[in-house]
């Protein structure tokens, strides 16, 4: 429990917004309250939480925002809150072995569902979505016999046509590139601890888990 807050329910009452989303129970604090350190960070907890209990909750703190990148033999992964860079995360997988590179990079469109969209903010558990992302490009580096795969995500506001993630895949022959950058993607989308707050014009901002669709239940505002 040393990377955890106890705060009381006293502290619910000032968050700006309440949400629940895969399984995870979010609160929103604004700038300047008192109860909480670091709170322009999106806290995150535990279910189940029983909110008509005096029962304090246990919640992420910004240490859990301290590890920005993993890596082992062959894959690499990171979260950043800078503008990602396409050279340095193919750098990242040559290899004189590989035939191929194969890169992928989500951009922010500007609509959803017919609604025109301003921006994306991405938030992240960082090191639980670290341990994920290193877990899915081992596997995949296992499973298609890559020479290197690297994955990078953007943290923060990503405007209109700006990139959110990379991923960087090298193997002997294409094939085994083109479809691990796939599987690296659909993974990441799927499992990683990533959520996104899509920012719509003339209406409030929703936030998603970081797949297609996948939108939070709003308990209170």
């Amino acid at each position: 429990m040393s990377n955890f807050l106890i705060i009381d329910l006293v502290a619910i009452q000032k968050a700006e917004q309440i949400f629940v989303l895969d399984c995870c129970l979010f609160l929103l604090f604004s700038r300047g309250t008192s109860e909480v350190s670091a709170t322009h960070f999106l806290f995150t907890f535990a279910l189940p939480v029983r909110l008509g209990s005096s029962k304090a909750i246990a919640v992420m703190t910004s240490q859990d925002k301290d590890v920005w990148e993993l890596s082992s033999d062959g894959c690499y992964v990171a979260l950043t809150t800078d503008h990602l860079n396409v050279q340095t995360l193919m750098d990242r997988v040559r290899s004189p072995a590989a035939g191929a590179i194969v890169l992928f990079a989500g951009t922010t469109r500007d609509s959803f569902a017919g609604k025109t969209v301003k921006e994306l903010t991405y938030t992240a558990y960082n090191k639980l979505a670290l341990r994920t992302m290193l877990a899915i490009t081992e596997e995949l580096s296992a499973k298609h016999s890559l020479k290197g795969i690297a994955i990078i995500h953007r943290l923060g506001t990503v405007p209109i046509g700006e990139e959110s993630i990379l991923i960087a895949v090298s193997s002997p022959h294409r094939q085994a590139a083109w479809r691990a950058g796939e599987e690296a993607l659909e993974e990441c989308k799927s499992k990683v601890e990533v959520w996104k707050r899509e920012e719509f014009e003339g209406e409030e901002g929703v936030w998603r888990a970081n797949r297609d669709g996948a939108a939070g239940e709003k308990v209170k505002t």
